[in-house]
C-alpha cells in the first residue's frame, strides 16, 4: 500500500469539513437561481459521466488485478455497471427517444438516474466491507469474482428491461419540503460509505482512500443538498448535482492514477533492488567460484607432480596405504610395480635437461594410457614411477608390467626434431595377507627392478615376498 506523510492527516480532515460546508451552503444560491437548462444539456452531462465511469471502472479493475484487493473489485464493477446505467439513462431520456418509451420523460429522467446512483452507492458500501475483511488480523475469505460479475450484470440487465417496459410515476412532490425523497436512498448509502471510510482511517496516510472519501462527500452532497430539493427539472440545482457526480468520478479516477503510479514506482524500485541484489549475489558467487577453483588448484598441486601431471610421491604413497588397508579387509592382492627409465642420465647429458623433462612427461602419459581404469601411477622419484594394480596376483601384475614396458619401448619418442628410443625396466611385487607390509613390498619391487637392470634393462622382473 502506497503511503503519504501522516502529518498531513489533520489538513485532510479540514479539507473534508470545508468541502462539505461549501457544498451544502452552495445549494442555497443554486436553489434561488432562475437559470434553466435543456434535455440536450442533460444528455451531454450524462454522456460525460458515462465515459468517466467506464474509464474509472476499468482503472479500478486494472488496479485489482495488479495487486488484488476486494475493495477495488467492487469499485471497478460498481463504476462499470454505473456507467452502463448512466449511458442507458442518457439514451432513454434524450430528446431522440421522446415518446418511444412507456414512461413520460419527466418521470423517466429522475427514476433512471436514481437507479444508477443507488447501484453505485451500494457497491461503494460493499467495497468498504471487502476492504475491512482484508485488513491485518481479520479472517479473510476469498471473494468469488464470477459471483460479483454475475450479480452486477443481472442488476444492469433487469434495470434495462424494467425501464423499457414499465411505466413509472413521477417522483416529484412539489408541495413537500423535500421534492424528491427517493434521492435520499443513494444519499444514505453514500453517507454510510463515507462514514465507514472515515472511521477506517486509512485516508490519513493512503492516497487513494483520501480521494475516495473526497468523491463520497461529493456524491452525498449532490443528493442531499441538490437532487432532493430541486423544484424544476433541468434547473440550476439539477445540473449542479450532475456536475458534482462528474467531479466525484474524476476524484476517484485521480486516486486510482495516483495509486497505480505509486505501485509501478514501488515495483520499479523493487526491480532495481532485486537487480542490485542479483548483482551482489553474482559477484559473491564469482568470488566463491574463484575460491573453489583456487582450492581445487591448490589441492591438485598438492597431490600431482608439477612436471608429468600424474600423482606425486606423497599422493601415490597415500594411495598405496589405502589399497594395503583394503587388501587387509578383503584378503585380495595388490600389485606393486616400480618402473625406471633406462639410461636417463645419458639422455640428460646428451640432449639436455629440457629434453629429459619432456621424456618424463611423455612416458607418464604412455603408462597412464596403458593402465586399467582402476590402476594408479605416480612419480616415485626423479625417473622412477610407482604403479598400483589392485586385485592382481603376482602373475597378473607381471602382465600389467609387461604391457607398460611395451607401451614405452614399441615406438621412438618424438621430441622437437629428435627421435629417441627409450625403454623402462620394471620390478614387480605384491601385497597380500592379514598384515600387509608396505615397506617390504616396495623393497621387494625395488630389488626386482635392480635385477632387471642387471639383466640388461628393458625387461620385467618379479620378486615374490614371503608372508
Amino acid at each position: 500500500m502506497e503511503c503519504l506523510p501522516p502529518k498531513r492527516a489533520r489538513g485532510r480532515g479540514l479539507v473534508y469539513v470545508f468541502l462539505s460546508l461549501v457544498l451544502l451552503l452552495g445549494s442555497f444560491p443554486a436553489h434561488r437561481s432562475a437559470w434553466q437548462g435543456t434535455a440536450d444539456l442533460h444528455t451531454l452531462f450524462e454522456t460525460i459521466a458515462t465515459l468517466l465511469g467506464f474509464v474509472t471502472g476499468a482503472m479500478a479493475l486494472v488496479r485489482y488485478y495488479t495487486k488484488k484487493s476486494g475493495m477495488f473489485l467492487f469499485l471497478g464493477t460498481g463504476f462499470l455497471g454505473g456507467a452502463l446505467l448512466d449511458g442507458y439513462h442518457a439514451v432513454i431520456t434524450s430528446s431522440f427517444l421522446a415518446g418511444h418509451i412507456p414512461s413520460a420523460l419527466s418521470a423517466l429522467t429522475p427514476w433512471s438516474g436514481i437507479m444508477s446512483r443507488c447501484f453505485l452507492s451500494l457497491l461503494m458500501c460493499a467495497s468498504l466491507v471487502a476492504g475491512k475483511r482484508e485488513m491485518p488480523g481479520s479472517a479473510e475469505r476469498r471473494i468469488r469474482e464470477s459471483l460479483i460479475y454475475l450479480l452486477v450484470g443481472t442488476w444492469v440487465a433487469v434495470t434495462f428491461v424494467f425501464f423499457a417496459l414499465v411505466r413509472v410515476p413521477p417522483p416529484f412532490h412539489p408541495n413537500q419540503l423535500v421534492h424528491r425523497p427517493a434521492d435520499f436512498v443513494p444519499a444514505l448509502f453514500f453517507v454510510l460509505a463515507a462514514a465507514g471510510y472515515l472511521r477506517k482511517g486509512s485516508w490519513k496516510t493512503y492516497g487513494f482512500e483520501y480521494w475516495l472519501v473526497f468523491s463520497l462527500i461529493l456524491y452525498a452532497a449532490a443528493h442531499v443538498g441538490y437532487m432532493s430539493f430541486y423544484p424544476r427539472q433541468y434547473d440550476t440545482q439539477f445540473f449542479a448535482a450532475h456536475a458534482l457526480n462528474i467531479l466525484g468520478r474524476i476524484a476517484v479516477l485521480t486516486g486510482l492514477l495516483i495509486s497505480m503510479f505509486s505501485i509501478y514506482k514501488s515495483e520499479a524500485r523493487n526491480v532495481a533492488d532485486l537487480s542490485q541484489a542479483n548483482q551482489s549475489l553474482a559477484t559473491q558467487l564469482d568470488r566463491e567460484r574463484g575460491l573453489v577453483c583456487a582450492l581445487e588448484k591448490a589441492e591438485y598441486q598438492a597431490t600431482h607432480d608439477f612436471l608429468s601431471g600424474i600423482h606425486n610421491r606423497a599422493a601415490i604413497m597415500e594411495l598405496l596405504k589405502r589399497e594395503a588397508s583394503r587388501c587387509e579387509r578383503t584378503r585380495q592382492e595388490l600389485g606393486v610395480l616400480i618402473a625406471d627409465i633406462d639410461h636417463f642420465k645419458t639422455i640428460n647429458y646428451t640432449y639436455g635437461h629440457p629434453v629429459g623433462d619432456e621424456v618424463i612427461k611423455q612416458i607418464a602419459l604412455k603408462m597412464a594410457s596403458a593402465l586399467r581404469p582402476y590402476d594408479s601411477v605416480g612419480r616415485f622419484g626423479g625417473e622412477e614411477f610407482l604403479v598400483l594394480a589392485p586385485n592382481c596376483a603376482l602373475s597378473e601384475a607381471a602382465v600389467v608390467a609387461e604391457r607398460l614396458r611395451r607401451s614405452v619401448a614399441t615406438e621412438k619418442f618424438a621430441i622437437g626434431h629428435l627421435s629417441i628410443a627409450i625403454s623402462v625396466s620394471i620390478g614387480v611385487s605384491t601385497i597380500k595377507g592379514a598384515c600387509p607390509d608396505v615397506n617390504l613390498a616396495l623393497q621387494a619391487a625395488d630389488s626386482a627392478l635392480y635385477r632387471a637392470k642387471d639383466k640388461g634393462r628393458n625387461r620385467v622382473e618379479c620378486c615374490a615376498r614371503s608372508e
